[in-house]
């Protein structure tokens, strides 16, 4: 039986055919126009990683800060005498 190949089909909305416009410019920057594939597609990848770390780390930066432990008992509350 023939394998069928699936692809993921995306329905494009106008913010994300500009965010792949701006990635392409950044791409080409980096890379030329002359680029293999293979050198675009690492290209791509590299660049998608740091945009991901960048919007992480902003993410980050912009919740609390404020972290609430819980109290830890020492080993002489923890027993029971």
């Amino acid at each position: 039986m023939p394998r069928t190949r699936r692809t993921r089909r995306v329905e494009p909305t106008p913010t994300m055919l500009k965010l792949v416009e701006l990635f392409e410019r950044e791409v080409d920057r980096r890379v030329g126009s002359d680029a293999t594939f293979e050198q675009r597609q690492d290209a791509r990848a590299a660049f998608a990683a740091e945009v991901l770390y960048k919007a992480a780390e902003q993410d980050q930066a912009e919740s609390s800060t404020e972290v609430t432990h819980a109290r830890q008992r020492t080993a002489r509350e923890g027993r029971s005498e």
